[in-house]
């Protein structure tokens, strides 16, 4: 696991130009093949480079992450509201 102390754009806008090029194009591969599932080189998986390989590996590891962390807050957020539901309705039924 990697700590972030800051904004990831702002250190990529640290790296050199070049870095910088292939860091968007990754990320605009990925976006074609995740939203159209098309892939930045013809031919099927095996045929795309390592490094759209394993951009693919790292940017899904990292929206898992994230939609468990949202997932669960979402879970916690459903049950309290459930049984601040369910107090109010035992509150309502003692008057």
């Amino acid at each position: 696991m990697v700590a972030y102390s800051r904004c990831p754009s702002a250190m990529i806008r640290e790296t050199p130009q070049y870095l910088q090029v292939k860091i968007d194009l990754l990320m605009r591969a990925y976006s074609h093949y995740d939203r159209r599932n098309v892939l930045p080189v013809a031919g099927a998986w095996l045929d795309q480079s390592r490094s759209f390989l394993s951009c693919v590996d790292l940017i899904d590891a990292e929206r898992g992450f994230w939609d468990r962390i949202r997932n669960d807050h979402d879970m916690r957020e459903m049950e309290r509201a459930k049984a601040q539901s369910q107090m109010s309705a035992r509150q309502g039924r003692r008057r």
